[in-house]
């Protein structure tokens, strides 16, 4: 899991990946919204709260949309499309994220 928490990592987030691997994901903090503009793939989003109980989950989020803005979301996970369906993640789980900061 990578994080993207500053300005410079959010605004480039997935741009430029060519795609995401099983067990590979992009968490953005602070994060109240997404986009997947200039995106080469399908991805799923999940919005989470401070203490990471899932508020919003986008299945297979297509290329050039906006995603929700979510005033009580504090972070957005992004994960390679099919994840949430696989894990059955639903809204009001909570999550145990790991995750190291990108260089």
């Amino acid at each position: 899991m990578r994080l993207a928490d500053t300005f410079r990592a959010r605004a480039k987030g997935l741009l430029g990946t060519p795609n995401l691997e099983q067990g590979e994901g992009l968490l953005l903090m602070p994060c109240r919204s997404i986009h997947s503009f200039g995106m080469r793939f399908v991805f799923d989003a999940i919005y989470l709260t401070p203490k990471c109980t899932v508020l919003h989950i986008i299945n297979h989020m297509p290329a050039r949309r906006c995603g929700p803005v979510l005033r009580h979301a504090s972070a957005v996970l992004e994960l390679p499309a099919g994840t949430i369906f696989r894990s059955a993640t639903s809204v009001y789980d909570q999550l145990v994220i790991h995750r190291e900061p990108i260089p």
